[in-house]
């Protein structure tokens, strides 16, 4: 069947499109970014069907990129969504101009060469759950910017307080009885931090309501110790489908949890982590890390006691992200055997090693 390669700029208020066939012969269209620009573009697809021509299509991330996605997947064979950090180093080359680059995602596609930059369209319900654990995080943040004011604020007046000073209703409400030169700037910032308070509490009961959608992958990632509900859902928000990953490696290279490689002749360097892939569950990961760490459950686990020796030899750091690993390896070997955490595992394992030394 003959093959038309359709490489796409994206916009906020234009579509610059290179139609590129299968003997080089290519066609540059620019539409607007609108619902009359779209449907013409759509017109054009459906005229290209009817001339019995395969279509292929690629576009890098943006803004509106998913948008775009929904309004054309149905009118094309293949499209890909292009990671714009990873297909930079591509396109850095040659001449940045909205042309050129819908010419160049055109001509790769052609070659076969962006399968490995492209990216996951996640589900509705993973979609739904990331835009809730997004806005939690912000207002979370917001709320820790109001309460390092009050501590600067007070700080200047004399008063060195503790960090939780400011998170029971009580410490608030003491220090509304106060008399400081302040006093009417630190009441709106506490009548502030009472409202993010209950926006917070408000996007929690959101992303258990979510959960319950997903409530096999919540029970078995929840039956690790020291995994709540919001962790929970940061962590199938970010996975979505767990058939995506083939490998416990792919999933921790996703999750940017795996340190750069510089492999030059005989030497080979390790870097920092990646750090590629959802912030959010990162962030989740190393919670976990931490809650696991005063789990009275897993005192004596060996993925707790590997912690402490890595701390002794290296850093407290390295011990958290080592161990956040080796948490969402877990996480994979469970959700794709189906199966919840069992604590005594490997005493278990062990007790049969010795009966089978025994026997």
């Amino acid at each position: 069947m003959k093959k038309i390669f359709i490489g796409v700029d994206l916009h906020k208020h234009q579509i610059t499109v290179c139609f590129l066939s299968a003997d080089g012969k290519e066609r540059i269209v620019v539409y607007f970014f609108s619902d009359f620009g779209i449907k013409k573009f759509v017109e054009e697809l459906i005229i290209l069907k009817n001339y019995g021509y395969e279509l292929e299509l690629a576009v890098e991330t943006t803004g509106n990129s998913e948008y775009f996605h929904n309004q054309i997947k149905s009118y094309v064979d293949k499209i890909l969504i292009l990671n714009t950090l990873k297909i930079n180093p591509l396109m850095k080359s040659y001449k940045k101009t909205d042309k050129n680059d819908c010419r160049n995602i055109a001509f790769f596609l052609s070659k076969d060469m962006l399968e490995g930059y492209s990216v996951n369209i996640p589900s509705e319900e993973a979609k739904a759950l990331r835009r809730i654990l997004k806005s939690r995080y912000i207002l979370m943040r917001a709320r820790t910017g109001i309460k390092n004011q009050i501590h600067g604020i007070l700080l200047s007046n004399g008063e060195e307080t503790k960090k939780r000073f400011l998170t029971s209703k009580k410490g608030r409400n003491n220090l509304r009885a106060m008399n400081y030169p302040e006093q009417m700037i630190l009441n709106m910032l506490i009548e502030n931090i009472n409202k993010l308070d209950a926006q917070i509490e408000e996007t929690e009961s959101m992303i258990e309501n979510e959960i319950k959608k997903r409530k096999r992958e919540n029970e078995i990632i929840t039956s690790i110790p020291g995994i709540g509900e919001i962790i929970s859902a940061s962590i199938i928000a970010g996975i979505d489908t767990i058939e995506r990953f083939p490998d416990a490696k792919s999933l921790c290279a996703y999750v940017g949890l795996v340190p750069y490689v510089n492999n030059s002749g005989e030497e080979v360097r390790h870097g920092k982590i990646t750090k590629t892939g959802p912030g959010y569950m990162r962030t989740a990961l190393v919670q976990a890390v931490l809650a696991m760490l005063r789990s009275k459950e897993m005192k004596n686990h060996p993925l707790i006691l590997n912690y402490y020796k890595m701390k002794e030899s290296k850093c407290s750091g390295k011990a958290i992200i080592a161990t956040a690993r080796k948490i969402i390896s877990i996480v994979w070997t469970l959700l794709k055997r189906n199966e919840t955490f069992d604590v005594n595992f490997f005493n278990k394992s062990k007790d049969i090693n010795k009966e089978q030394v025994g026997a």
